[in-house]
């Protein structure tokens, strides 16, 4: 053999053994990622939610201790839907069928409201739609009813504010393992930024999120409690005067599932609030009553004054019958820096609210809970009171950006923050004899504590054990 052939079949060789041996790294790489895909489907949510035979998308709210409300917005023409529910998830027994309570007309689909109502607290419902004898099974969504009202009994929910139109983030997932008895959107559930007065281009705009799957799949486990801000509100910095106003009050009383509203005029803000067994939550609309934040004059307004004298009378009613009251700002209250988001700019009315809680000695029964800037933020009461009054305030903590790039806003927070995405938070409220404890754990992206906070309040009426 010639030294060139020889040469010549070696080199086939090496080339086979080359070809060979990464075959075999191909193989395993392949199973490699064969496997890391099943784990990673492990901790994907169920794949339920978003359109169904006959909904376009659906979600679950205003849950109490014994009553909710779904609402649905139609495919086609399906102005016969009907809603199942049950305390079992195969619907062997006791299923009741629940024509709608209410149908909105709209060009893209009707809106159909069901309102459950008797239910039993502290229990978990499965719900689908059906039509006469044909049943929706892909539209298979739950919620669990809250503790009686009035009882000391242990509960826990997440909470966030922030997230893209459309919004798909593992957040969801991470949220859902936590197994929470509601999610509190706390603003912005989307950036549509909506400046014209189009009813259903806010339709559209929660429409496009829970059509994505995790979100879709989350809002299908878990029932809302959801108050806006400015860009699912109207145009960024939005306020009363917003061109789209009329449109974003209409479409929030047609389309999202909320708790009784304190007036029945559709141009009214929708601030609401709602017991969980000895605790009141108080959901104010810091956007639609609002006056520009370059406005002047000692009637500038965050709340309007309606909203307000509404808030210091439910305060007052919470006080004598509750051991916690949490007030939700959908905005950052510790500033004395002037934004055009915050409070700083209507610093009169801050104080106002701030003399009040003083003048009923309640900063040791209330917390808040807030939006807008994304990060992570908790106060322990340090500086919750601003500049407006002496003396330690309530705790107050910040839980964002479910899905949208860091920023900071407002402080100082005696905890610190922490800018980024995919973040949220958890509160915990459980009982003793003679205290309502509250833990707060803010989580990042990975699902890991990234600050946190407890404290307790004295409960009202001590009994033995537990109410």
């Amino acid at each position: 053999m010639q030294k060139g052939d020889r040469e010549f079949k070696n080199r086939g060789r090496s080339m086979f053994r080359f070809v060979k041996l990464n075959r075999v790294r191909a193989v395993w790489a392949a199973a490699a990622l064969t496997l890391a895909l099943a784990l990673a489907a492990c901790n994907q949510v169920a794949p339920i939610g978003g359109t169904t035979e006959y909904t376009r998308v659906h979600w679950t709210g205003a849950v109490s201790d014994s009553s909710a409300r779904v609402v649905a917005r139609l495919r086609d023409s399906y102005r016969s839907l009907q809603l199942e529910y049950a305390a079992t998830e195969d619907f062997s027994s006791g299923a009741q069928v629940l024509e709608a309570s209410k149908l909105v007309a709209s060009p893209n689909g009707y809106l159909a409201h069901f309102q459950l109502v008797k239910l039993r607290s502290a229990t978990k419902y499965w719900y689908r739609f059906r039509i006469g004898d044909s049943i929706d099974t892909a539209s298979v969504s739950s919620f669990t009813t809250f503790p009686s009202d009035g009882s000391a009994s242990d509960f826990s929910f997440v909470f966030g504010s922030c997230q893209r139109t459309g919004s798909n983030g593992e957040v969801y997932n991470n949220m859902l393992r936590h197994d929470p008895l509601f999610m509190m959107v706390t603003g912005d559930f989307h950036y549509s930024n909506i400046s014209a007065n189009n009813v259903e281009r806010f339709y559209s705009a929660w429409q496009s999120g829970l059509l994505s799957p995790r979100l879709s799949s989350f809002y299908a486990q878990v029932p809302i409690v959801y108050m806006w801000d400015d860009h699912d509100f109207g145009p960024n910095d939005s306020d009363s005067t917003s061109p789209a106003r009329a449109a974003a009050l209409t479409a929030y009383r047609d389309m999202v599932p909320h708790y009784p509203l304190a007036s029945d005029s559709r141009l009214s803000p929708v601030q609401q609030a709602f017991s969980v067994g000895r605790v009141r939550v108080i959901l104010l609309d810091l956007r639609s009553a609002r006056s520009p934040y370059r406005s002047r004059g000692d009637d500038k307004t965050m709340l309007g004054v309606f909203q307000k004298q509404w808030l210091f009378d439910e305060i007052e009613r919470a006080a004598s019958t509750h051991d916690l009251i949490v007030w939700v700002s959908s905005v950052p209250w510790i500033d004395d820096r002037y934004t055009s988001d915050g409070w700083t700019y209507y610093r009169r009315e801050r104080r106002e609210l701030t003399e009040f809680v003083v003048k009923h000695n309640l900063q040791n029964r209330m917390c808040m809970l807030c939006g807008d800037a994304h990060m992570l933020a908790i106060d322990d009461g340090s500086h919750s009171f601003n500049s407006d009054a002496e003396g330690p305030g309530f705790p107050v903590m910040h839980a964002a950006a479910l899905d949208r790039g860091g920023s900071v806003k407002g402080g100082p927070y005696s905890h610190g923050r922490k800018a980024g995405a995919g973040q949220f938070g958890r509160m915990d409220v459980t009982y003793s004899a003679t205290t309502l404890d509250v833990s707060w754990r803010g989580y990042n992206l990975k699902d890991e504590v990234v600050m946190s906070y407890d404290f307790s309040v004295e409960r009202r009426f001590p009994v033995n054990g537990k109410k």
